[in-house]
């Protein structure tokens, strides 16, 4: 007997020997000899070490490959004990402490990532996700994780129907149970409790300080189809509460990144985590930062611009797709970054371990989110009117530290429906749609009210030069007259059109009733006569 890809001899048990079992079981299995030279002669084993070994040699395979057929006996020749560990070849891949091994000849390899996906394919559909669970049963499962697949696959067109299926149908469709036994992506998805089938099956969410201070934590259990849904609702309501600024009386909610890209973040990390190390998906939520960590299978040296599509759990990408979650395989990073640049975020960090076995996307909070946190004294004044654009950039160029640069226009009144920014405060609008009853008035002639009536001349509203009072006229002849309008048939420039009505609204004269653009003047007292 000679050493082959199929026959190892070693004198004496080391642990690290755990490698060899390891590439035997992932190659097409074999022997590895203990008690034997390297010519295949017994040295001996002492029986007082073989009853030991026949022992700790099981349990250490069990705890540190995960393998339950492998067999441990004791034999004998020319009155000397030796063990033979038989491996068998196995349909899943095996890992010891992170890294696969592969037999190849007489030596023992690291596996690289892709001989991991070769190995994966020759197994035909058998990944990780695709074998079976012990003791657990169909009634095990949640039924709100059905409820929700259920509906959101009605909404999904591409889908075939599910609503009139049971669950076993469903799990049959999506090919989740095999020989009448659940898979492990069908305990992901459908399980009441995961984490106790399969350990790290969850997610864990900490509000941190710095790197190293974590002000509270929180752990989200349960089926992968209920954490896609309420993940989103615990980071709103927990942890990315948005920050309230106004546009006069319009109330603005600002969320620091995207909630489209955060979704397909988090789905990416739900479909492609490696579940088998127990580990769950981390969320670290920073004041202006938010990072998402799962474990993972990648290509060393991987990059956003170079790359290559590999399902590491295949059940579970496809039952998130024919529920309509994820539209296909692939556009999850282009999606990312594309929102991130509409929202005005940076484009997030792609950072992946040098083994390929970690990866965390960090999002940085939008420019406008930065300027209203930092600025929120400054920003948040009811009534007011704040370019934001301007804001964005002045923070950028560092120039909204000082504090005489005003981003508040103090003649903006927030009832004028037609409040733009980029306006003219000093110009008289052109092209503007008057009122039927009101005529263009002769510019150079007097105004003349009688019986708090607007008098005409040829046609035309006559003016006079106190501003105030025609303003008032203007407004009592017709309750939804805007800004632009007053200015375009006063001949007056939009902030005097501004300041006169403030000042008639503190005279309490006038007033504005409901949102702009909808609501309407109300004259609440006569003008005063001199």
């Amino acid at each position: 007997m000679i050493e082959t890809d199929r026959i190892e001899f070693k004198q004496s048990w080391r642990d690290e020997y755990l490698e060899h079992i390891c590439g035997m079981a992932n190659a097409e299995g074999g022997s590895l000899f203990i008690g034997l030279n390297d010519n295949g002669a017994p040295v001996g084993i002492a029986e007082k070490d073989i009853r030991k070994l026949l022992e700790d040699i099981p349990n250490k395979i069990v705890d540190g490959l995960h393998l339950y057929n492998v067999k441990v006996r004791p034999l004998s020749s020319e009155g000397k004990y030796y063990i033979e560990i038989v491996v068998p070849q196995c349909n899943e891949t095996v890992s010891l402490k992170g890294k696969s091994y592969i037999r190849i000849g007489t030596t023992t390899r690291v596996m690289g990532f892709d001989s991991y996906r070769e190995a994966l394919m020759e197994r035909g559909s058998l990944a990780w996700d695709s074998f079976t669970v012990n003791d657990v049963s169909i009634d095990d499962l949640d039924e709100d994780s059905f409820r929700i697949f259920k509906k959101k696959s009605s909404e999904n067109k591409s889908s075939s129907p599910v609503q009139a299926y049971d669950r076993y149908r469903i799990l049959e469709e999506l090919k989740l149970i095999r020989g009448g036994k659940l898979t492990r992506a069908a305990v992901l998805m459908f399980h009441r409790k995961p984490d106790d089938i399969i350990p790290g099956a969850f997610i864990r969410i900490g509000k941190m300080e710095s790197n190293e201070d974590v002000s509270s934590k929180f752990e989200l259990h349960g089926s992968l189809m209920r954490l896609s849904q309420d993940i989103f609702e615990i980071l709103e309501t927990r942890y990315l509460s948005a920050l309230i600024s106004y546009n006069g009386n319009d109330r603005i909610e600002t969320y620091p990144y995207p909630e489209l890209a955060l979704r397909e973040a988090i789905f990416n990390s739900l479909m492609h985590s490696d579940w088998s190390v127990g580990e769950p998906i981390l969320i670290r939520v920073f004041n202006d930062s938010l990072d998402i960590s799962n474990r993972a299978l990648l290509q060393p040296g991987w990059s956003i611009d170079a790359h290559r599509s590999f399902q590491l759990n295949p059940l579970v990408s496809e039952t998130f797709e024919k529920a309509g979650f994820v539209e296909k395989f692939g556009t999850g990073i282009s999606k990312i970054i594309s929102s991130c640049k509409e929202n005005g975020n940076s484009t997030p960090a792609f950072e992946v371990t040098s083994d390929g076995k970690e990866m965390t996307v960090v999002f940085s909070a939008s420019n406008l989110y930065v300027a209203i946190e930092k600025y929120r004294d400054r920003l948040e004044r009811k009534g007011s009117f704040v370019d934001y654009r301007k804001v964005v950039e002045l923070m950028i160029s560092g120039k909204l530290d000082d504090p005489n640069v005003n981003v508040i226009d103090p003649d903006y009144d927030p009832n004028d429906p037609d409040s733009d920014p980029n306006l003219d405060p000093d110009s008289v609008p052109e092209n503007v749609t008057l009122p039927t009853s009101i005529k263009i008035p002769n510019q150079h002639a007097s105004a003349l009210v009688w019986d708090n009536q607007l008098l005409t001349f040829d046609g035309k509203a006559l003016v006079c030069s106190d501003a105030q009072r025609n303003v008032y006229e203007l407004i009592k002849a017709n309750q939804k007259i805007s800004y632009s309008q007053i200015a375009a048939i006063l001949k007056l420039s939009r902030k005097t059109v501004s300041r006169t009505i403030a000042n008639l609204r503190e005279k309490g004269l006038i007033q504005f009733e409901g949102k702009p653009r909808n609501g309407e003047w109300k004259v609440l007292k006569e003008y005063p006569k001199e």
